[in-house]
């Protein structure tokens, strides 16, 4: 496990560790070349890892970590998205995708960039058919499509992006759960049909705390409710300090503040 970066409310933080859960033991990460980033954007490559966000001199950047070799190298800044915060990432398997946000001292926006590491480059999404400008909202990878949802635009208005195809397609809003912020996303894929499967939203917020949540079937392009959570004090329901995992069979959801969990499987 490797945590790294953050800050203590006055400074970015340019170090972090690396967790071994076999020895029980933390090791150092060099901060050597690391980048000093507000609230950074990750993700794992597999061999990387890729961290991109706002930096103090009010410049967007990012850089990768190679943890075999413990050493940090930067990344292209050019065609990357402009300085926003509350944006979204995902890995597809060989790029990065970072999109919405808030724009520095601007507005929320609806664009986002792709970044490839083995050519170190960026790439724009379009925007032709993409959803409404947004921050704080959730993306998930299908294995073929990032789905966005939720966020700052109070709507169920949502959309997949194939990055193939650099195109956008508009998710039914059809029985779609009611607005909020910064929801749980999970694919659950169909065995063997790469792509297709469900997307399970749980949770979220927005002038409440939502303990409520629905499933979406690609095919028929079609929401379905999620069956009940435990009555209280087990349901999960603070949004701002629930987390959540998914084990491949269930949704596993905790309070932090409450102390109490559940467990959700479709």
């Amino acid at each position: 496990m490797i945590v790294w970066g953050g800050d203590d409310g006055t400074n970015n933080f340019t170090s972090g560790g690396r967790y071994d859960p076999m020895s029980d033991q933390w090791t150092a990460m060099s901060s050597v070349g690391a980048p000093a980033i507000s609230g950074p954007l990750a993700v794992w490559t597999g061999t990387e890892l890729i961290v991109w966000g706002y930096q103090p001199t009010a410049t967007a950047g990012g850089g990768r970590y190679d943890p075999k070799n413990d050493t940090w190298k930067t990344m292209s800044a050019t065609g990357a998205p402009l300085l926003q915060s509350g944006s979204s990432v995902v890995w597809t398997g060989q790029t990065m995708i970072v999109w919405g946000g808030h724009i520095e001292g601007a507005c929320d926006s609806a664009r986002g960039a792709i970044y490839d590491p083995a050519t170190d480059t960026w790439a724009p999404t379009t925007t032709v058919g993409a959803p409404h400008p947004r921050t704080d909202h959730s993306a998930v990878w299908t294995g073929t499509q990032m789905i966005v949802w939720g966020g700052t635009n109070y709507t169920a208005n949502a959309a997949s992006y194939d990055p193939v195809a650099d195109a956008w397609h508009a998710l039914s809003e059809k029985e779609a759960p009611s607005p909020r912020l910064t929801p749980a996303l999970f694919f659950i894929p169909d065995q063997g049909t790469p792509g297709a499967g469900r997307m399970l939203v749980w949770g979220g917020g927005y002038s409440y705390n939502a303990a409520t949540g629905a499933l979406y079937d690609f095919v028929p392009d079609q929401w379905g409710v999620v069956a009940p959570f435990p009555s209280e004090p087990a349901t999960p329901n603070q949004a701002s300090t629930r987390t959540t995992v998914w084990t491949g069979t269930e949704m596993i959801a905790w309070d932090v503040a409450a102390g109490v969990g559940a467990r959700y499987r479709p």
